[in-house]
């Protein structure tokens, strides 16, 4: 099935595309949000906080070895406000396109009509409404005033299970290298 839209539809498709990488820009250049690229064009990365009296505050952090080098790195505490930031941008973003899937699903549905069979457009509405029921969910998702406390008990929870994974790993070496020495003493 071929569907040809109309050329302001096109027009309208590609100038919320732009609107859309030109808002995440200030994201990715971590003005706002979850930073993806350091000042200096660098990956980030997360690293660990270990000084004050919170050891696992988490932080984003430039992944160039090279932070001497007189250029501007980014370094933002990984908490709510960031969060927020990003949650904000995704209610945003939802709604907008939530929006705009209603009002160019409806006035394309319309215009289908004299190019799709009657199945077929049944096929469409229910995949529109299911696509329209997901979109709900997810805004009730983002919009869940204990997402970001969620998320930080699943940070800690990771950082404490990392923790006790490297432990295991000490003892088991520490009780592999003990039995090597026991054999090696014994022959």
């Amino acid at each position: 099935m071929h569907v040809k839209y109309g050329e302001d539809f096109q027009l309208q498709l590609e100038q919320l595309f732009i609107k859309i990488k030109c808002d995440f820009r200030g994201r990715r250049e971590g003005r706002f949000g979850i930073p993806q690229k350091c000042l200096c064009g660098s990956d980030v990365v997360i690293s660990t906080a270990h000084a004050g009296t919170d050891p696992v505050r988490r932080f984003y952090c430039c992944n160039s070895n090279n932070t001497l080098d007189g250029r501007h790195h980014i370094r933002k505490w990984w908490d709510e406000a960031a969060m927020m930031d990003e949650v904000n941008v995704l209610i945003e973003k939802v709604d907008e396109l939530s929006n705009k899937v209603q009002v160019e699903s409806d006035a394309n549905l319309s215009n289908l009509n004299g190019f799709v069979s009657r199945p077929e457009m049944e096929t469409l509405r229910h995949n529109l409404q299911k696509v329209v029921e997901e979109i709900e969910q997810l805004k009730e998702t983002i919009r869940d005033p204990n997402l970001v406390e969620k998320m930080k008990k699943l940070e800690k929870r990771d950082a404490h299970r990392s923790e006790l994974q490297f432990k295991i790993a000490v003892v088991v070496s520490v009780v592999v290298i003990f039995m090597a020495l026991i054999i090696w003493y014994m022959k």
